[in-house]
């Protein structure tokens, strides 16, 4: 049967708040810790938030400075040689 005594963790020690049960002194066991009080959780940030803060602001300063996006694209996806494949 499980028993339960209460006490508080600081840091890595468990300081009893009641008196130490006799049977426990100078022993070593295992415990659970069950937290009775809710710790602040930090909230995880989505992955891609990140890159949507670095978007917007690239956004905000007038984008990337591409006049004519097709033109861009074209000249983007042009064939190249590849390395060690020239024909």
């Amino acid at each position: 049967m499980l028993t339960t005594y209460k006490a508080v963790l600081k840091n890595n020690q468990l300081e009893w708040l009641d008196e130490i049960p006799a049977h426990l002194n100078h022993v070593t066991v295992s415990v659970h810790v069950t937290l009775l009080e809710e710790l602040p959780v930090k909230k995880p940030e989505l992955p891609g938030k990140k890159m949507v803060d670095i978007l917007q602001k690239i956004a905000n300063n007038g984008g990337p400075g591409i006049d004519d996006p097709v033109a861009w694209q074209r000249e983007m996806r042009q064939d190249r040689p590849l390395f060690g494949r020239e024909y």
